[in-house]
């Protein structure tokens, strides 16, 4: 690493400035590909990509201090020597990423090696373990249940593929730049409506996973605000991405890559976003503030792991680079962490809303006469002392059943190991000590005091005919894999998205909770089949071969 910041230090500033472009061309063409192109022979393979996409942090903490007082872009013509550079500059800080992670897991005794002629072979100790990787597919899982996993529904502003085809080709042009000729395009109000439809939904929930509630106000950061400027981006880069594909095949001599990342003037950015939203200019402006990465965060790339890819990069004053790769993952989840780095103070801010949040989107699942809503939190008291506390609870009219919640909502954005197993030990501990409390409290005092304290009204004559305990953890809740195993018989413990799949998949069976309370503990056992995808890297007269690092599922 540290003969890689000696080498940048060699450089000239604007040279550094031409580095740093070609660097957001090769991982925006990369992530488009990727994300693009069925034929995985075109692809990098998985580990390759995610080397040099680590790259990025730490590549970015060494440019960002060395960019220099500029008005306009300096244009240099991306070429394959260009960005082979880039590529390999990439590569290696993403060596250097890889490899201070595997120490870390070290260290936590995640991660054993064996050395054998001048050959370090390091592999996973928790390889059997396949709940870390159970919570991070229950995303696309739900997805499948609620609609097939196809977004592409036909809505009044959504055009077909074969609509847009024909929309786009219309409106390219080449642009000669005399450094290399790019995919120029005119526009057209309909496109505009067809790709804000498309990404809308999907950026409400990158929003929600983010934990940045639309009544979030603090140091500038105003949830809502944030939320329709980074919707509005998306739109663009999504349609900007379509528009280049097109324009590449339609027009002779076009440089795809240098295509796909452009730069905008801010003044014309927060007038065409003001006049889409009908957000006043001074409230864009400091929307896109929050967004926007300077030269003074330079201290988060180089303090965090997790690869932040951003919306906007002020390259010089008066142009914004605008990377087209941030959309492949949630940018909102890392503007909210580069914010709470700039301002530490904001933390508690930003958490204030969620457990309200989260109690009203569990409470939304189950509507209709059969179910009585508790969706306050509840304080079980001995001698009025306060022993443990309810979230929220959901008696069900038709079986007796009554289902009572912890809700979590932890933040995992990180990829700061010592913050992760912090956060799984407390979940863990938290959750199982939460359990106890309740079930020592219930079996003091009766479930008649139960449903008092709660207030949930039986039908006369009636009682509860079974006690369902869950623990739901925003984005993940097992933890066996970091050293944390929740062995509490009675708790069912879960991650949102995985709860709500089940809570659809069961719908309005005879017995609902006691059912999504046996499938959540059905489905911690399940071992997922996974494949490991081995990747060598040389460090000297060293190779360090990664046995199981990185691997795929079917």
């Amino acid at each position: 690493l540290k003969a890689l910041q000696e080498r940048l230090r060699d450089f000239d500033d604007i040279v550094c400035v031409l580095i740093l472009i070609e660097a957001v061309r090769v991982i925006d063409y990369e992530n488009v590909l990727m994300g693009s192109s069925a034929d995985e022979r075109h692809h990098l393979p998985y580990p390759e990509f995610d080397i040099m996409c680590r790259g990025w942090n730490p590549l970015m903490s060494c440019l960002l201090p060395r960019l220099p007082k500029l008005v306009g872009i300096p244009i240099q013509e991306s070429t394959p020597e260009s960005r082979s550079r880039a590529r390999s500059l990439l590569h290696a800080f993403g060596k250097c990423a890889v490899l201070q992670k595997a120490a870390d897991m070290a260290r936590h005794g995640l991660i054993v090696g064996t050395e054998i002629e001048n050959i370090l072979s390091l592999r996973m100790t928790f390889a059997q373990d396949s709940d870390h990787f159970l919570d991070q597919l229950e995303e696309e899982k739900l997805e499948a249940v609620l609609n097939g996993g196809d977004e592409g529904k036909e809505t009044p502003n959504r055009l077909s593929r074969e609509q847009v085809d024909e929309l786009v080709a219309s409106l390219v042009f080449p642009f000669e730049t005399g450094h290399g000729t790019m995919v120029g395009y005119d526009a057209d109000p309909r496109l505009d409506a067809h790709f804000i439809e498309l990404v809308g939904e999907r950026t409400m929930k990158w929003r929600t996973e983010a934990g940045i509630h639309p009544g979030v106000q603090a140091s500038g950061l105003d949830g809502a605000d944030v939320a329709a400027v980074a919707l509005m981006l998306i739109s663009f880069y999504l349609k900007h991405i379509w528009f280049v594909g097109v324009g590449s095949k339609r027009l002779e001599g076009i440089n795809y890559c240098m295509s796909l990342t452009i730069w905008k003037k801010p003044e014309d950015l927060v007038d065409s976003i003001a006049d889409f939203t009908s957000i006043s200019v001074e409230r864009v402006e400091a929307a896109l503030k929050t967004v926007l990465v300077t030269k003074d965060d330079a201290g988060y790339f180089g303090h965090e792991g997790t690869p932040f890819m951003p919306l906007l990069l002020e390259i010089s004053d008066g142009y914004w680079l605008a990377p087209v790769s941030s959309i492949f993952r949630n940018p909102l989840q890392a503007i909210r962490m580069l914010n709470e780095h700039r301002f530490p103070s904001i933390g508690p801010s930003i958490r204030a809303p969620r457990e309200e949040w989260m109690i009203s989107d569990l409470c939304g699942l189950f509507q209709g006469n059969r179910y009585q809503i508790v969706d306050t939190p509840t304080r079980l008291k001995r001698n009025n002392v306060t022993i443990t506390d309810i979230d929220a609870a959901i008696l069900d009219k038709t079986t007796g059943e009554l289902a009572i919640f912890q809700l979590k909502w932890q933040d995992f954005g990180s990829n700061l190991l010592r913050k992760i197993r912090s956060r799984a030990k407390n979940f863990v501990d938290q959750v199982t000590t939460w359990a106890n409390h309740t079930e020592g409290w219930i079996e003091e005092f009766g479930e008649a005091e139960l449903c008092r304290s709660l207030r949930v009204k039986l039908p006369k004559g009636a009682s509860l005919t079974g006690i369902r305990l869950f623990a739901i953890g925003k984005s993940n809740a097992r933890f066996a894999s970091y050293g944390y195993d929740l062995v509490h018989p009675k708790l069912a413990a879960c991650n949102w998205d995985q709860f709500v799949r089940l809570r659809y998949e069961i719908g309005p069976a005879d017995i609902v909770f006691s059912e999504i309370h046996a499938r959540i503990l059905l489905e911690k056992s399940r071992i997922l089949d996974r494949k490991p995808l081995p990747c060598s890297i040389e460090v000297g007269d060293m190779t360090v071969r990664f046995e199981d690092m990185w691997s795929t599922s079917e």
